[in-house]
């Protein structure tokens, strides 16, 4: 599929085209979608959460004064097209035996944007919650910052 985006957009940067693809978890119409977007940053941004805990809340305060606000839905929705993946990144990752708090967080952030396309929640308290669930799988023992 990384193939047939470059031919749709050939000055498209590949690594941003091959974190459009695992975003879009390999369906074309939703690599369709997020070809547009800046994956591959907000990319980064999640897994500076998931690496370093952000023991001040700094990258989660960021996070949430990104996707907050109406004006700021579509990268709201871009975090919760990219968080699944990651996720299951981040669970092939690592030891069989560590993958029950990475599932936890799953379904917490699956349950987080239930709740708030039930609730009709603000794009930053659905930003920061993901943050904390992202924050939650940092390796313990890491310095605070």
């Amino acid at each position: 599929m990384t193939a047939w985006l470059h031919e749709l957009r050939p000055m498209a940067d590949m690594v941003e085209l091959r974190a459009t693809v695992a975003a879009s978890g390999g369906v074309p119409g939703k690599a369709l979608a997020l070809i547009d977007s800046d994956v591959g940053a907000m990319e980064k941004k999640l897994l500076a959460i998931a690496s370093s805990g952000d023991p001040g809340n700094r990258l989660r305060e960021a996070l949430a004064r990104e996707v907050g606000g109406t004006a700021n839905r579509p990268k709201l929705e871009l975090v919760i097209d990219i968080v699944p993946g990651l996720l299951a990144r981040i669970a092939r990752e690592r030891p069989i035996a560590e993958i029950a708090p990475v599932l936890a967080q799953w379904d917490r952030v699956q349950r987080t944007v239930r709740d708030a396309i039930r609730g009709s929640y603000d794009g930053a308290m659905v930003g920061f919650e993901i943050g904390n669930c992202l924050a939650e799988l940092a390796p313990r023992g890491m310095p605070a910052r």
